[in-house]
């Protein structure tokens, strides 16, 4: 129950952050092309600085392993979803619903929660489950989303966070020693990663106030299938999987249950779909997500602790 609490906290506090940049840009102290700046420096610089950090702890053998594992559980799960949303929405229609049930807001969104309840060192999980949620996100999911009649020509943008996730795991593996200095310095520069992605996050829904946009009963059946039922699927398909520390069991299900991925936005924008459509789903994923997610994760303990060791 105390770490489901840590989350909704957390939670609270990163859409408390993303509040103060929807009015901030609101009230234009801050333009949208400062928080496309933003962005960029967040995606280039500060996650690739953080994933680094990640690997600063001494080499654990068994953390490593339980990273590898993260990644092949993810990716598997992340092909069941394509598979039966293209069952439920259709091959070629409703894209943007169904990228949004299958990708979850890794970036933003995991790594902060993962930072929060398990502290730097656990990152590492959560790092390698965003390689692999970006990968699918810019090969399947690029098609899943894509207007035919847009000629789209975008590339796999993560050279940035493989080549920070090489120089990491060199770094663990040599057990390289790091200046005292250098450590800190990194620490003091990623502690403002959160804050300014949850201000980035809130700009994207300065233009989506109106009540009478949100009638969509697409809109609603996308979030129900999003915050409840994939959850609780995929939590029935965790319980089976041997091998899973508690952590990763719980930053599997944190990120599998939270809302879905900012990409969800930006590639429909890339690929000239309703990436309008796309925030409003990232907005009431993100709000939805303080009640649900906490409450998933608090089953997720008790199932773990109740039943894991005796069903692996």
């Amino acid at each position: 129950m105390e770490l489901a609490v840590i989350i909704f906290q957390q939670l609270l506090i990163l859409i408390g952050i993303s509040f103060i940049g929807f009015v901030l840009v609101k009230r234009s102290v801050l333009s949208q092309q400062t928080i496309s700046e933003i962005n960029q420096i967040i995606i280039k610089y500060l996650t690739p600085l953080l994933i680094v950090e990640s690997f600063f702890q001494p080499f654990d053998q068994g953390q490593t392993q339980q990273m590898l594992i993260a990644m092949l559980v993810y990716g598997g799960i992340m092909l069941i979803r394509v598979v039966v949303g293209n069952l439920i929405y259709g091959r070629f229609q409703e894209g943007v619903s169904k990228f949004a049930t299958v990708f979850g807001n890794v970036g933003f969104i995991g790594i902060p929660l993962t930072r929060a309840v398990f502290g730097p060192s656990m990152v590492i999980i959560t790092t390698g489950i965003l390689i692999i949620n970006n990968f699918i996100s810019w090969t399947i999911g690029l098609d899943m989303i894509s207007v035919k009649e847009t000629n789209r020509q975008p590339k796999f943008l993560q050279n940035s966070i493989i080549f920070a996730f090489a120089i990491g795991l060199f770094i663990r593996l040599l057990n390289l020693s790091l200046p005292p200095i250098m450590i800190k310095g990194v620490a003091q520069l990623t502690s403002i990663y959160s804050p300014l992605a949850m201000i980035v996050l809130g700009s994207y829904f300065v233009d989506l106030l109106a009540w009478e946009e949100y009638r969509d009963r697409r809109l609603w059946l996308t979030v129900v299938l999003r915050l409840l039922i994939w959850p609780f699927l995929t939590l029935g398909i965790l319980i089976w999987i041997p091998h899973l520390s508690f952590e990763t069991f719980y930053i599997l299900m944190m990120i599998l249950s939270g809302p879905c991925a900012m990409m969800t936005s930006l590639l429909s924008q890339i690929v000239g779909g309703d990436y309008l459509y796309g925030a409003k789903l990232v907005l009431l994923t993100t709000v939805g997500s303080t009640v649900t997610t906490p409450i998933m994760l608090y089953l997720s303990s008790w199932l773990y602790q109740s039943y894991y060791p005796y069903l692996n």
